[in-house]
């Protein structure tokens, strides 16, 4: 696969399909390495496969090039400015709770693209690389991983905290005391 054709704003223009949601086909997440950018971690492949169909408007299939450190893919990203970093290590997780009958969780996680949570307790604990989960609680006591919220089902929703800033996809909570 020719990378010669990818520019820094076919790169840019990757990381915004990205954050809406955008997976490019048969690409699973990142396993070793992301791309950070603003806080937000993104998989390094997947950034270069959109970026080249940006390019050419070809999707390369994931065993068309490799990743890793030194591989090709990575040399790009690195030689237009962006940062590759190993894949944060979980080590602790916590659970934030909104009550819709007293805080418009919805309204609130759909409005944003950075999520405050005051923190009340164990403050100085919660560190890079930590699970955080936002529950919201109801009268239903039902959790389904890696879903949205919706009006008639509460959920968790987990997220990281990274340098006091955590991501899942586009989604961020950042922690305030």
């Amino acid at each position: 696969m020719d990378f010669s054709v990818i520019s820094k704003a076919h790169i840019e223009q990757a990381l915004v399909r990205l954050r809406a949601g955008e997976v490019p086909p048969d690409f699973l997440p990142s396993t070793d390495y992301d791309v950070v950018v603003g806080g937000e971690r993104f998989p390094p492949k997947q950034v270069i496969a959109l970026a080249h169909h940006e390019a050419t408007g070809i999707m390369p299939a994931p065993s068309e090039f490799k990743g890793g450190k030194k591989g090709r893919a990575f040399n790009k990203l690195e030689e237009h400015g962006f940062i590759i970093e190993p894949k944060l290590a979980f080590t602790a997780a916590w659970l934030f709770q909104g009550n819709p009958d007293k805080f418009d969780v919805d309204g609130y996680l759909a409005s944003r693209t950075e999520f405050c949570w005051t923190v009340n307790q164990h403050r100085q604990r919660i560190k890079a690389g930590d699970r955080v989960y936002i529950w919201r609680s109801g009268k239903m006591r039902v959790s389904l991983p890696w879903r949205r919220p919706s009006r008639t089902c509460p959920f968790f929703l987990m997220m990281l905290v990274s340098s006091g800033v955590g991501s899942v996809t586009s989604r961020q909570v950042r922690l305030k005391g």
